[in-house]
């Protein structure tokens, strides 16, 4: 069923023509529920934390897209780095919760400014769901929720789709990075944080789920207004994009 799901969102995201709304539709946080609440063990306060190391396996991804590099081997080792932080850091005590959640915040906002001075881009190519993408989309979803096993509870956090989406991405993945962060990271970590509270609070596992679910629905609609009520060159009230 998870391979399905990150086949459908891999094909799905090629064919959205916003890039915003391609972080947005990534940052639906089907996979870590669904695996959540088969493993409740694996909600743990380092879910949060991994999802600083999930948005910079984008980042790793558009380094080599700004360098000039091949996808393949960009991918190959943002995968790799990824995976090996992940087994690493697994094996460190875990974080309590305040902690996990101050490391994010702080990571996200002094980073922000950067990414912020990335040109943003309103659409990204797209690209037709032919039989070489299909094919793509099946080995590297099977790949990539294969080795979930290695990675303990950073399995919750492991972008899935991201391996298949960026091998079969038809642009550059520097504004998707971009977007991600901004739009898609803030919406997760409050996912990620709604789940480990109602985990600590003694709820069950899907209940705590539903709890990150809350949290992530605020979130976005947070996001969105302040995208709707910012005036700059990414938003679609601009004259420019409006012509």
């Amino acid at each position: 069923m998870l391979t399905a799901y990150v086949a459908t969102i891999s094909l799905l995201i090629g064919i959205i023509p916003s890039t915003r709304l391609r972080a947005v539709v990534y940052s639906v946080p089907i996979p870590m529920a669904t695996l959540a609440i088969l493993n409740p063990d694996l909600i743990d306060p380092n879910i949060i934390l991994g999802l600083l190391i999930n948005a910079s396996y984008f980042w790793m991804v558009a380094a080599g897209d700004r360098w000039g590099s091949h996808r393949i081997p960009s991918t190959a080792i943002a995968t790799f780095i990824y995976i090996g932080a992940s087994w690493v850091l697994k094996d460190i005590p875990g974080l309590s919760i305040s902690i996990a959640i101050a490391i994010s915040v702080i990571t996200w906002l002094v980073v922000f400014p950067w990414v912020k001075k990335i040109l943003p881009t309103q659409s990204s190519p797209t690209e037709s769901i032919g039989f070489k993408r299909l094919l793509i989309v099946f080995f590297t979803a099977t790949g990539a929720v294969s080795i979930s096993s290695i990675i303990g509870p950073y399995v919750v956090t492991f972008p899935f789709t991201a391996i298949t989406m960026t091998l079969t991405y038809p642009g550059s993945v520097i504004p998707f990075a971009r977007s991600f962060w901004i739009n898609g990271l803030p919406p997760l970590l409050s996912f990620g944080t709604g789940m480990v509270l109602g985990s600590e609070m003694g709820f069950a596992a899907w209940i705590a789920v539903l709890i990150g679910f809350v949290f992530w629905s605020v979130a976005t609609g947070i996001a969105a207004l302040l995208q709707r009520s910012r005036t700059n060159p990414e938003s679609p009230r601009n004259p420019q994009l409006a012509t």
